[in-house]
C-alpha cells in the first residue's frame, strides 16, 4: 500500500493509497486543506483562483458543523444565520466569517444567493476579502511549518532570473540583428548617416567591453534557473500532510467498495462531506453517501 514518493531534494514520505482520518483533525481548515491539495510551486496561484469557490463553500459548510452559523433550506433556497461572534476561528475561517457578516447587513437570517449579488456589487471588496482568506490559509501554513516561506521567497526569487535572462538575452538579439542588417550596403549608408562612420567599430568596442559582463549575469541567471527545480517550498510535514489529503480524497471517492466494517459512522461524513466541497468532489462524495447509506437519504 505504501511506496516511496521522492522530491528533487531527495525529501521522501510514504506515498498512500488512502488514507481515512482527516488530517490534524479540528485544527485543519477547508481553505488550508484546499491550499495543500492543490499546492504546485509552478502554478499554485493559478491553481488556488479557480477553487476558490469551493474553498469558500466548504469554509462556510465548516462554520454551521462548527454552530458558529446555522444553514436551513427552503425550496431551492439556502438561508444563513449568524450564531456566534465568529471567537476562536482561524484566520482564514474568521475572514468568511466576517465576509458573511457584511452580507447579512441588519437582517436576522439572508439568503445565500446574497452573498453573490454582494460580490457583483461590490466586487473589489470581496476580492479583497477572498485574497485575505487565501493569504490566512497560507499564513497559518507558514506558522505549522508545512510551507518554507524562505524557500518559497528563493522559488520566486530563482523565476524572476529566468525573466531577467530571457529579457537579456532578448536585448543581445535585437543588437546583434542591427549590427548585422547594418552590413548590408543600403543599410550601412543609412547608419553611417544616422550615426557617423565609425558607428561599426563603436558598436564592437562596446561588445568587447560589456560582453564579459553581460556573459557573466547570464551564467548566473542560468545557475539560478537550474537550481529553481530543487527547492523544496513544502517542508517534509508539508509533503506528508499533502500526500494525505490526496489520499483521503482517493478514499471518499472509492469508500462505498469497501466492507462496512472499514467504513466510518455516518455521523463522521459531516466533516468529510465539508472538505470534499473545499476539494470539489462533493457531487461524487454524495453518490458514495447515497450508494452505502441509502436509508439516509430516503424522503419521508
Amino acid at each position: 500500500a505504501y511506496q516511496l514518493l521522492k522530491t528533487k531534494k531527495e525529501i521522501t514520505v510514504m506515498k498512500l493509497d488512502y488514507y481515512k482520518e482527516i488530517p490534524r483533525g479540528d485544527d485543519s481548515t477547508p481553505g488550508e486543506a484546499a491550499y495543500l491539495h492543490y499546492f504546485n510551486k509552478t502554478f499554485y496561484n493559478f491553481n488556488l483562483k479557480k477553487h476558490q469557490p469551493n474553498m469558500v463553500a466548504g469554509t462556510i459548510l465548516n462554520l454551521c458543523l462548527k454552530k458558529h452559523i446555522s444553514l436551513r433550506m427552503v425550496d431551492k433556497e439556502v438561508y444563513i444565520k449568524i450564531l456566534t461572534d465568529g471567537e476562536n476561528l482561524k484566520g482564514d475561517e474568521l475572514n468568511i466569517f466576517k465576509l458573511l457578516k457584511k452580507c447579512k447587513g441588519k437582517d436576522d437570517e439572508f439568503e445565500i444567493s446574497k452573498l453573490k449579488s454582494y460580490a457583483k456589487t461590490n466586487y473589489n471588496e470581496y476580492e479583497k476579502a477572498i485574497q485575505k482568506f487565501v493569504n490566512s490559509a497560507r499564513n497559518s501554513l507558514y506558522d505549522l511549518k508545512l510551507v518554507d516561506k524562505n524557500k518559497e521567497a528563493d522559488y520566486n526569487r530563482a523565476g524572476f532570473a529566468s525573466t531577467k535572462s530571457w529579457f537579456i538575452k532578448g536585448i543581445l538579439i535585437i543588437l546583434l540583428s542591427i549590427f548585422v542588417i547594418g552590413k548590408i550596403p543600403m543599410m550601412d549608408h543609412a547608419y553611417i548617416t544616422a550615426f557617423g562612420i565609425s558607428y561599426s567599430k563603436t558598436i564592437i568596442n562596446m561588445v568587447i567591453v560589456f560582453a564579459p559582463l553581460i556573459l557573466s549575469i547570464l551564467a548566473k541567471l542560468n545557475i539560478q534557473i537550474k537550481l529553481q527545480g530543487k527547492i523544496a517550498v513544502l517542508t517534509e510535514k508539508g509533503l506528508e500532510e499533502q500526500e494525505q489529503w490526496k489520499a483521503l480524497v482517493k478514499y471518499m471517492k472509492d469508500f462505498s467498495n469497501f466492507e462496512e466494517k472499514g467504513v466510518p459512522e455516518l455521523i463522521l461524513w459531516e466533516k468529510y462531506l465539508v472538505y470534499a466541497t473545499a476539494l470539489g468532489i462533493a457531487d461524487e462524495v454524495i453518490k458514495q453517501m447515497k450508494a452505502k447509506y441509502p436509508e439516509a437519504f430516503v424522503r419521508e
